[in-house]
């Protein structure tokens, strides 16, 4: 008898399970439909998200001027959605086509579909993103002659422009990159330099002599006792736009190129310059080494 029962347990056991089974394959069934349906229907951006994606990038560690950009391209999405602000598959690619058209830089537009991937990550919709990036031509930077530098000096120095003029300079003579502005202060210029450091390595920046007596002339005239030197009426270090912005003027007085007025092309003549003057020692070497061999070899040559 107990066989039987044991056997119909069994059955009812296997029965249960097999509903089990069915319920779970509906249920995931139901939950793909869903994820279809969001798919079609698309998320609703607002820029309460986009305060709230900022908020948890500066909690990062984001910097404040990289905030900044993500903002500004953030909110030209924003702009560039529909009334409703939904986004849906294929709205990246629309908004990519539409900013190619209007002659937008290819790797400007992929920094702002990169920002746009990174946001829909973070509200878990990597559905929408837009993965592929454009080919970016190489940029043919212009480069600054030094005969160009030295009208810019020249320039800025009749106008009286003696912050702008510094700002050139410095960029010519240290080498140093926009970003690091803020570490040139009356402290550093007083012992010489500053030790900049980076993910690779630290480096020292030493400060041109003739340079150095400039800058705290200027910071003495401003009445800036400590701190940043290049400061704005706040008292807020001068940013990448303003540096740009001062020195164009003085390119388009100077009659020099504007597209070369900004901090790269002043560094990249530093940089051209040093490569240079490193060839020409270097040959100097060379021939002095030559030199000095045939000086021995008149002198205890086995053959004269």
């Amino acid at each position: 008898m107990s066989v039987p029962c044991a056997g119909r347990y069994c059955c009812i056991a296997m029965q249960e399970e097999r509903i089990e089974q069915n319920m779970s394959l509906k249920g995931e069934a139901l939950d793909f439909q869903e994820r279809q349906t969001e798919a079609a229907q698309g998320v609703i951006v607002t820029q309460e998200q986009i305060k709230q994606y900022l908020e948890q990038q500066r909690r990062t560690g984001l910097a404040e001027e990289s905030l900044k950009g993500y903002r500004r391209n953030l909110m030209l999405l924003y702009t560039a959605l529909p009334e409703d602000k939904c986004l849906q598959k294929g709205t990246l690619r629309q908004w990519r086509d539409r900013m190619l058209e209007q002659g937008v830089a290819p790797r400007t537009i992929n920094t702002r579909i990169s920002v746009a991937n990174n946001f829909l990550a973070y509200l878990d919709r990597r559905e929408f993103q837009l993965p592929r990036q454009l080919t970016a031509e190489e940029p043919v930077h212009p480069e600054m002659s030094r005969n160009e530098y030295l009208r810019l000096l020249q320039t800025a120095r009749l106008l009286g422009q003696q912050r702008t003029y510094l700002l050139i300079k410095l960029f010519v003579t240290t080498g140093l990159y926009i970003q690091e502005l803020p570490k040139v202060t009356v402290e550093a210029v007083g012992q010489g330099g500053v030790t900049l450091s980076s993910k690779s390595a630290a480096r020292w920046i030493p400060f041109p002599v003739c340079l150095r007596k400039e800058l705290l002339d200027y910071a003495e005239k401003n009445g800036i006792r400590s701190g940043a030197i290049f400061i704005t009426r706040t008292g807020k270090c001068i940013g990448r736009s303003t540096a740009n912005c001062q020195i164009r003027r003085i390119c388009h007085d100077a009659r020099v190129p504007q597209q070369k007025g900004n901090p790269r092309c002043l560094r990249r003549l530093y940089q051209s310059t040093l490569t240079e003057l490193k060839a020409n020692v270097i040959m100097l070497m060379e021939q002095a080494y030559d030199q000095l061999l045939e000086t021995e070899q008149v002198a205890i040559g086995w053959i004269e």
